[in-house]
């Protein structure tokens, strides 16, 4: 916990100096609630870690392929059953279009590459699948999903196994994941699946456009790191923020520790659980609340490899595939297409989860002088010569074939502000009683906590969360 008892409290002079709202976090969460709140008539603030807005939806657009959009986070949606987050997009005059790469793996068009085999998803539980498994076994993936323990109990390790590989990402299948999460709860299905023209960032950056023209009162704060809040004798709340300084596109915490004051009547904290974990607030530390902060939910690094090449050399008659899923440590593989302004290619190489640290350690080694909390890279030789050895092995073209790209560009999300990319439910926990109790931590301060790792309704790997929490804050606090 952060001390500012050496810190004399400066009061606000008088209610204009007083923020009505102060949101805090301008990624989705952060960026709906001012939306939503924009027509009341009140002074409301947005204060930003970094230099940009969107948090997790983040759109990246290499100069050698500026017509494709690069989606470092958050790349797709499912507009029949992300219904709200649909509507939004709509509604302030976004474009939907359909994301042609599709959902995970229930596409005709995907092909696996399991234990060395190709086949595609159909194929999969039949007698393709490369494994010496018995009758009882030979079932189709969504007859056997079930949580880890399920697994083991009925179909073996290597049942387990085949399993984990085939969905690609590990968090949806370890012991720390709720089972509530992983058992099927209808048919398998091929959804409509979607992403917005433009770019996913589009839409927090368009609610935090209408919202500062909606009033004079509103107003942004970027390059500001909230570590503590201090309830003042009258009521009010004293914000607690060091400055940030951003170069080229890594934000990190200045040197020289100078805090910055601001004030509020009420607090939205729409910051994800390891900036709740750091924040110096005395409700957090108490122990029921820690608990289920620290506890409740898991947070799941995220690593994704974009690679920019003169031609699309991965691109064969037969293996014609826009995706592949892999056993291997690139896990997810999608071609993102060819620029039609310069018609150079892009190869998402390697998208994956919660395995990411061989991954961060090669980039680290490529980038010596990286900040603490830098999150995104420049691929070098050793993050390369890694991912094109797997490269080599999944489209079966020898290495010394594989042309040298030409840009590139890694991410994780690991690091604070933002830690992990989605979040799982931990087992034993009431999902609906956790989040009344995390949304307003304490009955008797009007501080509300906008995260989508604590809603009950949609599983906390998608947008639409953060959307629906937001909803269930706003209806706390009356609006």
């Amino acid at each position: 916990m952060i001390i500012l008892s050496l810190i004399f409290a400066v009061q606000c002079n008088s209610d204009e100096n007083c923020d009505d709202v102060s949101i805090v976090g301008g990624g989705i969460a952060g960026s709906y609630a001012a939306w939503r709140l924009r027509h009341t008539n009140q002074r409301i603030t947005i204060y930003e870690y970094s230099n940009r807005i969107g948090g997790r939806l983040n759109t990246y657009h290499f100069p050698s392929a500026p017509d494709i959009n690069v989606e470092l986070g958050a790349m797709r949606f499912y507009p029949e059953v992300h219904t709200l987050l649909n509507k939004t997009i709509c509604d302030v005059g976004l474009k939907p279009e359909i994301f042609e790469l599709g959902g995970l793996a229930k596409s005709p068009n995907t092909l696996m590459y399991l234990r060395g085999n190709h086949l595609r998803f159909e194929e999969v539980g039949g007698p393709k699948t490369p494994y010496g498994l018995r009758p009882s076994q030979l079932k189709p993936p969504d007859q056997l999903k079930s949580a880890k323990a399920f697994y083991l109990k009925y179909g073996g390790q290597e049942v387990y196994n085949y399993l984990n590989d085939l969905n690609g990402f590990n968090s949806m299948q370890g012991s720390d994941t709720s089972a509530t999460v992983a058992l099927p709860i209808s048919p398998p299905t091929i959804p409509i699946v979607n992403t917005i023209t433009g770019g996913m960032n589009r839409l927090p950056e368009r609610l935090v456009d209408m919202f500062l023209k909606a009033s004079r009162k509103h107003s942004l704060h970027l390059n500001k790191n909230l570590i503590a809040i201090k309830k003042r004798f009258d009521g009010k709340y004293d914000l607690f923020f060091q400055g940030t300084d951003t170069i080229n596109g890594q934000t990190n915490i200045r040197k020289d520790k100078t805090l910055i004051r601001h004030c509020a009547k009420k607090v939205i904290l729409g910051i994800n659980r390891l900036g709740l974990k750091q924040l110096d607030w005395d409700v957090l530390y108490r122990p029921h609340i820690r608990k289920l902060l620290t506890d409740a939910t898991q947070d799941i690094n995220k690593s994704k490899l974009f690679l920019v090449y003169d031609y699309p050399w991965w691109r064969r008659k037969d293996l014609n595939t826009n995706y592949i899923a892999s056993d291997t440590p690139l896990r997810h593989t999608y071609d993102f297409g060819t620029s039609k302004f310069t018609h150079k290619s892009v190869l998402n190489a390697m998208y994956l989860d919660e395995d990411v640290d061989v991954w961060l350690e090669l980039a680290k080694r490529d980038n010596r002088n990286a900040g603490e909390n830098d999150y995104t890279f420049k691929p070098g030789n050793e993050t390369i010569c890694f991912a094109h050895k797997y490269l080599s092995e999944i489209y079966q073209i020898p290495r010394k074939h594989i042309p040298y790209p030409i840009d590139g560009i890694i991410v994780f999300w690991k690091n604070y502000p933002w830690g992990g990319d989605w979040n799982f439910w931990k087992p034993g926990y009431i999902w609906n009683e956790v989040e009344k109790q995390m949304v307003q931590p304490s009955k008797y301060d009007d501080i509300y906590i906008a995260n989508n790792a604590f809603n009950a309704g949609t599983i906390p790997i998608w947008s639409q969360a953060a959307l629906e929490i937001v909803e269930r804050v706003l209806k706390q606090m009356k609006v």
